[in-house]
């Protein structure tokens, strides 16, 4: 059996008109549906709540990626930990930054964030509000492994740069 199990209902991908009965016809029977089943939260197919649930996903992704590494232990869990935890304060600063004059309230944010890494617990509180660029840098500052990043963008450059190159995502998150 392929790793994400059989799927028979390819016509029916055509038919679904929301996420619920997208779940229902196709990715119930699959191991796929436990992470599904916790992010459909809408009944809209709108690129907000398409994002919301790749990015709420890929979140369930990396905790339980990093769960499993931390039980494997040995070399594994050091070095993985640390490039999983890596990944989830990247997602978090992106998700944010991406965000940022976006309907996604405050709340939505933090939903999006992993549940570990180095920003877990307080500097995901401080991302969460952050309504610029400027904010994220001085949120980010605390932290030392990511202060010298954040030190080589001069702040009109960061704002040039998240313009150009992550407003063109259809507003998307990461």
């Amino acid at each position: 059996m392929p790793p994400l199990g059989h799927v028979r209902q390819y016509c029916f991908l055509a038919v679904a008109q929301n996420m619920r009965e997208l779940y229902r016809l196709v990715l119930v029977d699959t191991p796929l549906a436990p992470y599904f089943s916790e992010c459909i939260t809408s009944e809209d197919l709108d690129d907000m709540n398409i994002e919301i649930m790749r990015n709420t996903l890929y979140k369930a992704y990396l905790e339980d990626f990093y769960k499993f590494c931390k039980k494997l232990g040995g070399a594994t869990a050091e070095i993985m930990s640390d490039l999983l935890a890596f990944e989830a304060d990247r997602r978090a600063v992106n998700i944010t930054i991406n965000s940022i004059g976006t309907e996604l309230t405050r709340d939505d944010r933090r939903k999006l964030y992993s549940n570990f890494g180095l920003l877990y617990p307080y500097g995901h509180e401080e991302l969460a509000v952050c309504e610029d660029i400027d904010q994220v840098r001085a949120a980010m500052e605390k932290y030392p492994p990511y202060q010298s990043i954040f030190a080589k963008i001069s702040y009109g450059r960061a704002k040039c740069w998240i313009r150009h190159s992550t407003r063109r995502r259809l507003k998307g998150f990461v």
